[in-house]
């Protein structure tokens, strides 16, 4: 019963966020594409099929997409943050059907989990469009180092693997709790969800299985709350999010098939790197940027 109330819930959550994306699409570009933004919008495409299938394998979306969409420079960097929240929201429901279907957790502890993260992504997402590109490249910077030392601590094995729960109770759900709240602020800064929340979820004794459900559904709720206020204000490029939008559906749908069968080890090596040195990329923007607001005063 909880699996379709919540697919029912992840469906509606998919339409609203297509048809508000769309609309917005469409009130703000009235023109026909030239062949510039033909090519802009295939390589959005790509980048999402690429980041999305990394998410559902478990890598995470917004630490390889931030790189990707950097290197190929598709968008600004004050544009970064609400170009990948708006342009990955809707496929979290889908990511969220396939999990929930799939894989067994204790209705109770999805809710409690996903009612925080959802409030702490609306008090992000309001902070993130009144702040300088300074400020975004400079959060990001820090945001994706953490992610990457993340990345490089589960690799050395520090974080344990996951127990065999289904389920968090008493203070341990209301840790993870606490703790998802400030995730959900941290997501609209370019810290996707998925690397600390399975370091939370792992290091509480969840079964790895379990937190692909929990962690989907989170950011189903997540990302549309956060694209609300960054839609309304357009600090997001509307074809680039688009583009990862449709690429990152195939992705999705195909990485949930492979996920327990494609070895990441050395992958996650690569990731971490580019995350590592993305961040580093972005410092060096903030010490401009910052240099010149100097400058001008």
């Amino acid at each position: 019963m909880f699996q379709w109330a919540v697919i029912l819930m992840m469906g509606i959550v998919l339409i609203a966020q297509v048809w508000l994306q769309l609309s917005d699409y469409r009130q703000a570009e009235k023109r026909h594409l030239s062949r510039s933004d033909k090519r802009t919008a295939i390589k959005s495409g790509a980048s999402g099929f690429v980041a999305l299938f990394g998410d559902a394998i478990g890598i995470g979306s917004f630490n390889s997409l931030s790189a990707i969409l950097r290197a190929t420079k598709l968008v600004t960097d004050r544009e970064l943050p609400g170009t990948m929240m708006v342009g990955t929201s809707a496929i979290a429901a889908i990511g969220a059907i396939v999990y929930i279907h799939n894989v067994e957790v204790a209705p109770l502890t999805v809710i409690c989990l996903v009612v925080p993260s959802a409030i702490g992504a609306y008090i992000g997402a309001k902070f993130l469009t009144k702040i300088s590109e300074a400020a975004v490249q400079l959060l990001m910077a820090i945001s994706l180092s953490a992610v990457a030392i993340l990345i490089v601590i589960g690799q050395l094995g520090f974080i344990p693997i996951g127990g065999t729960a289904i389920c968090l109770e008493g203070g341990a759900l209301l840790f993870a709790m606490v703790i998802i709240f400030f995730l959900g602020i941290a997501m609209n800064f370019s810290v996707g969800l998925f690397a600390p929340c399975m370091v939370l979820l792992y290091s509480l004794g969840m079964a790895p299985t379990a937190a692909f459900p929990i962690m989907y559904t989170a950011c189903a709720f997540i990302q549309p709350v956060s694209s609300v206020p960054i839609i309304k204000t357009g600090s997001y490029n509307r074809l680039v999010a688009l583009g990862i939008f449709i690429g990152g559906i195939p992705g999705v749908i195909l990485g949930s098939k492979f996920v327990t069968t494609i070895p990441t080890y050395w992958l996650k090596w690569l990731i971490a790197g580019i995350v590592l040195y993305t961040a580093y990329n972005l410092f060096i923007s903030y010490r401009r940027n910052k240099g010149k607001e100097v400058a001008r005063v």
